[in-house]
């Protein structure tokens, strides 16, 4: 006889077995509870997989390859931007070796006078709050006022490093090409250390503590999911839950400006049976199991039904004895 026919054949007394929705309080709790964890685990994992790549011969030359052309930029000093590694220095030092190492840059690293020239057209154009030239012309090239201070000067190089020498750096075809290997491998790596956190919190604990599909924040809260049969969810509703969470309410999110984070916690707080998007397209409910438990199929219900009456049935046998 299949679970359908018994389901039909006990179908009044299946009916008194009704669990509460979970209230919102504990379903926001037990949701900022797993999402830490998921980030907790996800990113010691990170640190993990980034230790052991940056181990890698392949991964090594690369990032040493990159390194050793920003040294040879002269925009960077021991991997530190210029703008950075020379900003604890007097400012009469700081405003020398920012205009040295931006001339370099220009001329012995690029090596193209029309760049070159366009950085001296800004020179030439740069005034200060009245007006007045911050350069003068000397030959070919705009040199320093000695009408201003060199924080003024400074403000101009860092502005000159930001706005276009780091913009012509990456646009060169090599340190391009080592910029994007090095950092497509870590979204790769973020990605993939996201979804065994993901796994880890909202799959692996929910196939552990099965009964109620429970993960660890909706263990602490004692709520737990049932499906629409009112039995524990199946692992294929557990499964699609966890995939929808993480390719919709994630990785489209992100995306999306959080519209389908939105849209879910929109149905939670508005729908008559608190479903969330999750719990619609999977058919399951979040209730309240502080007095309850979750049958894990019809077969228990009715074991554990049978015995109870069994129970009571003695019960009032004792008592007519005595």
């Amino acid at each position: 006889m299949t679970e359908e026919r018994k389901i039909e054949q006990s179908e009044e007394e299946w009916e008194s077995l009704s669990y509460e929705l979970a209230p919102l309080y504990k379903r926001w709790f037990a949701t900022f509870l797993d999402v830490f964890l998921l980030v907790l685990f996800s990113l010691a994992l990170y640190g993990l997989v980034s230790y052991v790549t940056n181990n890698v011969t392949a991964y090594v030359q690369t990032a040493e390859r990159r390194a050793a052309l920003r040294e040879e930029s002269f925009l960077y000093v021991d991997d530190s931007l210029i703008t950075v590694a020379f900003e604890g220095e007097e400012q009469v030092v700081e405003k020398a070796q920012l205009s040295e190492h931006i001339d370099r840059f220009y001329l012995d690293f690029l090596k193209e006078d029309d760049l070159f020239s366009e950085y001296q057209e800004r020179k030439s154009r740069e005034t200060d709050g009245q007006g007045r030239n911050l350069f003068v012309q000397d030959g070919d090239v705009y040199i320093e006022s000695t009408d201003f201070t060199p924080q003024v000067f400074i403000d101009f190089y860092v502005q000159e490093v930001e706005e276009h020498c780091i913009g012509l750096l990456a646009s060169q075809a090599e340190y391009n090409q080592l910029t994007r290997t090095i950092v497509t491998t870590s979204i790769v790596e973020l990605g993939l250390c996201f979804a065994c956190g993901d796994f880890f919190a909202f799959l692996f604990f929910p196939l552990v503590l099965k009964r109620g599909r429970r993960t660890v924040g909706m263990y602490l809260f004692k709520i737990s999911v049932v499906s629409s049969d009112a039995l524990n969810p199946r692992g294929k509703a557990l499964a699609g839950r966890m995939l929808l969470q993480f390719f919709v309410l994630f990785l489209l999110s992100l995306f999306t400006f959080f519209l389908p984070v939105l849209v879910s916690l929109t149905m939670m707080h508005l729908s008559k049976r608190k479903q969330s998007f999750l719990d619609y397209m999977t058919g399951t409910y979040v209730v309240d199991t502080r007095k309850q438990e979750i049958y894990l199929d019809y077969d228990e219900y009715e074991r554990k039904k049978g015995m109870r009456r069994e129970i009571v049935s003695q019960s009032h046998f004792g008592s007519k004895l005595s």
